[in-house]
């Protein structure tokens, strides 16, 4: 009787984990937005460094037209989305995906614009389920990006 139930949690635990579709790009359904009163470069920098400081791994960085029509700006604004690894979490009966991208806008009156596009997906036996919000690590990573504008190290 135990055996069957092993084989059967093993069988369902393999069929969980290939249904599971962790998306690159993350949509704009919940988006974290501030404005730095610093340029685009400077607040790009703080970016990477507080993000590889949080144990975030930027995958690849490139332009938001690549994933969105009328990415906006103007012509003349930098614009630039990293997208992060997948950071993944072991749970009792499943598996915790979380993904960030981050959109960083060059402003008209030359300050930058960020926003913060979460998404984690949490894979058990019988359901996914996507979620777009975590205020918490949003308000840590724009209150830590800040905080290097102010204290800036030597």
């Amino acid at each position: 009787m135990t055996k069957k139930l092993i084989c059967l949690l093993a069988l369902f635990s393999f069929l969980g984990c290939a249904r599971t579709i962790i998306p690159t790009y993350v949509v704009d359904k919940y988006p974290y937005k501030k404005i730095f009163l610093t340029g685009f470069n400077e607040t790009l920098d703080a970016a990477k460094a507080t993000f590889k400081e949080f144990g975030w791994t930027i995958a690849r960085e490139t332009h938001p037209s690549e994933y969105e029509r009328g990415a906006g700006g103007t012509e003349a604004s930098r614009q630039v989305l990293l997208l992060t690894e997948i950071r993944q979490t072991s749970l009792f009966i499943g598996t915790r995906y979380m993904r960030l991208n981050i959109y960083l806008r060059e402003t008209q009156d030359k300050t930058t614009e960020m926003e913060i596009r979460y998404l984690t997906v949490n894979a058990f036996f019988f359901k996914t389920f996507y979620h777009y919000k975590n205020d918490k690590l949003a308000q840590r990573i724009f209150t830590h990006i800040q905080k290097s504008f102010d204290n800036p190290s030597p």
